[in-house]
């Protein structure tokens, strides 16, 4: 492997076959894999920030959570 990576990272939607989860078996290494939402939860933070502070209107972020539970 290019970068010897300890382990995979990848959001739910792009594990669309088995063989996303199969490639990680074979290899040997882990994968942890997140909701979408939580991948985008720091840029909506963010967003949010910035509107409350530039729009004029009052902007409040709700944060999303994550559904996953954790699998051993």
């Amino acid at each position: 492997m290019e970068y010897q990576a300890d382990y995979y990272i990848t959001i739910n939607d792009s594990i669309k076959t088995w063989v996303q989860t199969q490639y990680s078996k074979d290899s040997g290494l882990p994968m942890a894999v997140i909701g979408h939402s939580v991948a985008e939860e720091a840029g909506m933070r963010r967003l949010a920030s910035y509107l409350d502070l530039h729009s004029g209107y009052p902007c409040i972020h709700f944060t999303g959570g994550c559904d996953y539970d954790w699998i051993e």
